[in-house]
């Protein structure tokens, strides 16, 4: 029910944007958090980048990806952008992306 609650407040917000469900896997959004930004979840379980485990499901934006590394901005430590390698984050990303698009 999660991703149909945020659809449906962005939706009542009028924020344009481009959603991915949860368990989608389509990296086609990924690519855009180059240019504007791309929220993600990650699974519990996932280590996390202060080398916590993750009790629950987190979100984080994604500033930058590529075929080797990501970089992305947490609101739990909103200090610093922290990178991970690709193989991180395919081992922890739950399969969804969300796109702010502009008005």
């Amino acid at each position: 029910a999660y991703d149909e609650t945020v659809r449906a407040k962005l939706a009542a917000l009028n924020v344009p944007n481009q959603f991915q469900d949860h368990h989608s896997y389509d990296r086609a959004l990924l690519k855009q958090a180059n240019e504007r930004g791309c929220i993600v979840s990650f699974k519990a379980g996932t280590l996390w980048c202060n080398r916590r485990t993750l009790r629950v499901t987190h979100s984080a934006l994604l500033t930058r990806y590529d075929e080797s590394s990501v970089e992305f901005f947490c609101p739990d430590n909103p200090q610093q952008l922290w990178t991970a390698s690709r193989a991180w984050f395919d081992a922890g990303w739950i399969g969804n992306a969300v796109v702010i698009l502009e008005n």
